[in-house]
């Protein structure tokens, strides 16, 4: 929750967060050249942080549309990185990534999981940067799931977390099962309405 606190100001005030939001698409537009004049006010600059800040702020803010508007900022990121932007050094890396499924799990939809698990696997299949993800990335695809009402939620946390298991078992240094991991999971379970009962190694 230290992200939480750090843009607790931020995150209290919507309005704010959409206005800067709006600005900062609008001056990475590509037909409107900023480059000369790349300040937001507030402190706020055009630059990876501030999109990162953006979406870790929306994330936690529990605003209707929050998801939204972390993966508008998200793809404007992409946009970024693959053309020749006055700006290069915009480019998302796993932490951006993470930020916005962060935000997705948060969001209360009814295909979070699904939605979470399509970022992570374009971070997997993405030959053009580095984004493989980490043990948060899974922790928060898996919280995804817990939390929605789908009913393959349970099956997919399963599997995610097996998936970690077989990572850290091949040496991937950066993903490790968390207990919030597999607390995700046993919940995922908990309120699933079907008959086959969850594998015996959550236990």
């Amino acid at each position: 929750q230290r992200n939480a606190r750090k843009n607790g100001k931020a995150i209290a005030d919507p309005e704010f967060l959409r206005k800067r939001t709006e600005t900062l698409l609008r001056m990475t537009d590509d037909g409107n050249d900023n480059s000369s004049n790349p300040d937001l006010g507030s402190n706020l600059k055009v630059e990876k942080k501030t999109f990162d800040w953006l979406i870790d702020a929306w994330s936690y803010s529990g605003t209707y549309g929050a998801a939204d508007n972390a993966l508008s900022l998200l793809s404007r990121m992409e946009d970024l990185r693959n053309t020749d932007s006055a700006t290069p050094s915009i480019a998302p890396d796993v932490k951006s990534y993470t930020k916005v499924i962060n935000a997705i799990a948060r969001s209360g939809r009814k295909d979070a999981g699904e939605q979470a698990e399509e970022i992570l696997n374009r971070m997997i299949h993405d030959e053009a940067a580095d984004l493989s993800p980490n043990t948060f990335t899974y922790t928060y695809v898996i919280d995804a799931y817990a939390r929605s009402p789908s009913p393959k939620a349970p099956h997919a946390a399963q599997r995610l977390i097996e998936e970690m298991e077989r990572l850290r078992a091949e040496g991937d240094p950066e993903v490790r099962p968390t207990t919030r991991a597999w607390n995700s999971v046993i919940s995922a379970w908990a309120q699933w309405k079907g008959e086959e009962m969850v594998s015996s190694s959550v236990f």
